[in-house]
């Protein structure tokens, strides 16, 4: 799967990007809300509240995530025909809301994370069962920003990046892995 998240604009401004992903298997393209295939061409535009960057795309499922505030629906593909609904509780810092700011699929559909810049969460996506949270705190208990995370090519495992760590969680036994401190390793803040 291919992402990429430029900005018009030069310099810091994160908040006006657009947004294409290309999954090989299956020949999908979107880009802004538009949908390709290899074969078909145009398949048309989603025109779903909260389309962006925070959604993602599930080739073994044929499924949509597209977040909405504090929930995440999923739809058939390319046709929108709502699947489920399923609703997280992400945490907040009491400054900023808890809206849904990225979602990714384990490669083999099993699971879906979503997350913003406190906290994440990932979910069955056949039960709704919540199976691991994640909240970034320092060790002075002060919130920090969670940048970004995926999960492993197995699915066993999420990889996060945070202003000051980089975390490695197993999920199987849903604890964490590693810990490496910010100095230990550089990332520009485009990954």
């Amino acid at each position: 799967v291919l992402k990429q998240y430029a900005t018009p604009k030069p310099g810091n401004n994160k908040s006006n990007r657009l947004t294409m992903s290309y999954y090989r298997k299956s020949g999908i393209f979107m880009e802004s809300g538009h949908i390709y295939s290899k074969e078909k061409g145009y398949l048309g535009r989603a025109h779903f509240m909260g389309f962006g960057l925070e959604h993602d795309y599930s080739e073994a499922l044929n499924l949509l995530a597209i977040p909405k505030t504090h929930e995440v629906t999923l739809c058939e593909f390319p046709v929108p025909k709502v699947v489920k609904l399923l609703k997280f509780n992400l945490l907040n810092n009491g400054v900023y809301n808890r809206n849904i700011h990225f979602t990714q699929f384990s490669k083999n559909g099993k699971y879906l994370m979503a997350g913003n810049d406190f906290s994440l969460a990932i979910v069955d996506v056949a039960s709704g069962e919540h199976i691991y949270a994640f909240k970034y705190m320092d060790e002075k208990n002060r919130d920090m920003t969670l940048n970004v995370a995926s999960f492993s090519g197995d699915g066993n495992n999420v990889l996060i990046l945070t202003t000051g760590h980089l975390i490695m969680i197993d999920l199987v036994n849903k604890k964490e892995k590693w810990r490496k401190e910010h100095k230990e390793f550089r990332v520009s803040e485009y990954g």
